[in-house]
């Protein structure tokens, strides 16, 4: 009686040809996947111009949306109108003042503000930047000068540090508030005190789809990226109002950003600074 069926060395090759079919497909799908978010696969050179409809998109998210997965929590546009008076409260070391001052000079040239430092006691510190350390401390400077959060262990976590950001009917941001809470000097330490003093003027919300970008929970970058200058940049144009809607920014952004871009492409960096 004959065996019906396939030979040994058919059912082989079937084999072999299914594995390399299906090696094809991951692959296939991989590729599809990675250029679907190539955004965040992105070179990592921070000097590196993003399209600009990328850099629109994420000056809206970052600016109004309060978080990718609450889409419809949709805020109003907030920024500084009057100078910025720093004060460095408690045991801040000299590399964190030196990071802290080089930065706020940096933000001082993009957004057009006075960005000044003041005594800690100073009546005109509108921007107090606390330096504790260990989760008792964030959890007692946070209750005594942010209040409406609930200071526990599962709210500040591992958390590195904090801000806040107070807005009157205007949507102006007459002052803010921030805790940083490890005084180690770290790569880490170092982007958390450039992200937070950068999110204190407007742009605070961790949604930005380009990469590199402090505006964002997905990567954490170690310095200030080309397009994060010139979404802050866009924020503190005299056409973007306090109190504007997403889509009354939206078309406004579009073309301030296209204009920063090719004045970027054609004279540097120092095309954003407005003073």
């Amino acid at each position: 009686m004959t065996k019906s069926g396939l030979s040994r060395h058919d059912r082989f090759f079937w084999w072999i040809f299914g594995i390399a079919a299906a090696s094809m497909m991951f692959i296939w799908a991989l590729g599809t996947t990675l250029q679907d978010y190539s955004d965040y696969y992105y070179s990592l050179d921070l000097n590196s111009l993003r399209p600009t409809e990328a850099i629109v998109t994420s000056f809206v998210k970052t600016v109004h949306y309060n978080s990718p997965d609450r889409p419809k929590k949709i805020s109003a546009t907030a920024k500084w109108i009057k100078p910025a008076s720093i004060a460095l409260i408690g045991d801040s070391s000299a590399w964190q003042r030196k990071v802290i001052s080089e930065h706020a000079a940096l933000l001082s040239k993009l957004t057009g503000l006075e960005i000044n430092f003041v005594d800690a006691d100073d009546s005109r510190a509108n921007l107090k930047i606390f330096f504790v350390s260990g989760t008792q401390a964030i959890m007692d400077t946070g209750n005594k000068y942010l209040p409406h959060f609930v200071w526990d262990r599962k709210y500040v976590g591992d958390g590195r540090c904090f801000l806040t950001i107070y807005k009157n009917k205007r949507k102006e941001i007459p002052k803010a508030v921030i805790i940083i809470g490890n005084p180690g000097q770290d790569s880490d330490a170092h982007r958390c005190l450039i992200e937070e003093l950068t999110q204190v003027f407007g742009p605070s919300h961790d949604n930005a789809t380009y990469q590199p970008t402090l505006f964002t929970n997905y990567h954490f970058p170690y310095g200030f990226s080309i397009n994060d200058k010139i979404l802050v940049r866009t924020l503190y144009d005299k056409r973007i109002k306090p109190g504007m809607t997403s889509a009354e920014t939206a078309p406004l952004a579009r073309q301030i950003i296209t204009e920063l871009v090719a004045a970027v492409k054609e004279k540097g960096e120092e095309a954003l600074y407005q003073k």
